[in-house]
């Protein structure tokens, strides 16, 4: 188990012994595409990539989305603002195809939650608030969701929350943290 401070100090270590962010990104986003297809093949879910959405922010877990963006080819609905990118956040954005990016969510088979990840505090605001009620309509009628690290609206070391993204699969980064444990308990 692994609180999101450790996960902050562990990135910094890794950074400070050789391997830079945009390389735990990558690796975080490419770990993801392949549990996505492989989630896809197993469950027998036929796919388009013009029917998988990644929902990204401006912050690191966005920027894992973006990656897994990237290599599946698919749409992005992107809720962050592009000046507060972070820099290897702002690297795998600006590696994105133009037509990947679409206005609204629509109604994909396949969502990607990449908002949060564990840099979330306090309650949720607009437009936030919104996108994940929307998901979670979406989810309610059969599309779909994997979430990156953590469920966006869910803190990480407490497991608590107001408006939780419903996902169907959590692909955690690191170990698994106090807040996720927590949620299974809710919901078992």
């Amino acid at each position: 188990m692994i609180t999101s401070k450790d996960v902050k100090i562990l990135d910094i270590n890794s950074q400070y012994f050789g391997t830079p962010i945009e390389k735990l990104m990558e690796n975080a986003g490419s770990g993801a595409t392949k549990f996505i297809k492989q989630y896809c093949k197993t469950n027998k879910i036929k796919v388009k990539p013009s029917e998988i959405l990644v929902i990204a922010n401006h912050g690191n877990n966005g920027g894992d989305g973006f990656v897994v963006a990237r290599k599946l080819n698919c749409k992005v609905y992107f809720i962050g603002e592009r000046k507060k990118l972070k820099r290897a956040t702002k690297k795998n954005f600006n590696k994105l195809k133009k037509k990947q990016f679409v206005k609204k969510i629509g109604k994909p088979k396949l969502i990607v939650d990449a908002i949060f990840g564990i840099g979330i505090s306090g309650e949720i605001r607009e437009p936030y608030k919104n996108i994940i009620k929307q998901v979670n309509k979406l989810h309610n009628s059969g599309t779909k969701v994997i979430s990156l690290d953590i469920p966006s609206g869910l803190n990480p070391d407490t497991g608590k929350g107001k408006l939780i993204i419903k996902a169907d699969k959590i692909l955690t980064f690191h170990d698994d943290k106090p807040g996720l444990s927590k949620l299974r308990k809710k919901t078992i």
